[in-house]
């Protein structure tokens, strides 16, 4: 019974995770030209001209040195930022406030978005269903 509930969850993973990679390293494989929708087998003769190639290292090297240093400087920034919040010091409440700011936003936001949503009067989830003829009048999705 547990393999049972289990299979639609890994049959979603299989089509949205494994089926793209699998589809990307068969096109890898071939010649595909941009306005022909034949392919053409080619083997491993891509990734040779790539590993042949000396802008793919430049392009490896610069890549690993922003993520290294992005990383870096996010993490020591934040660390710096925790520790300075964390500080007794005239105005902290406020500096905490604007500091946490960005992660309440979102959810702010998200939240009135759903409320327009569901809104009875002009609500894109009332037109879709009034549109389709699912439903005869609007819904008051927030009310009683």
């Amino acid at each position: 019974m547990a393999a049972l509930t289990m299979l639609p969850v890994f049959l979603l993973f299989l089509f949205v995770n494994v089926t793209p990679i699998v589809w990307a390293i068969a096109a890898s494989l071939h010649a595909i030209p941009a306005l022909n929708p034949e392919w053409t087998f080619v083997g491993v003769e891509n990734y040779v001209a790539v590993l042949e190639n000396a802008v793919f290292y430049e392009s490896v090297w610069r890549s690993i040195v922003f993520a290294a240093g992005s990383v870096g400087l996010q993490l020591a920034f934040g660390v710096w930022i925790a520790l300075m919040i964390n500080r007794s010091f005239r105005g902290a409440t406020l500096t905490r406030a604007v500091v946490m700011l960005p992660y309440l936003v979102p959810t702010a936001v998200l939240g009135y978005v759903a409320l327009w949503m569901g809104n009875s009067q002009f609500g894109i989830i009332n037109q879709l269903l009034l549109g389709a003829g699912i439903i005869d009048q609007a819904i008051a999705w927030y009310g009683s």
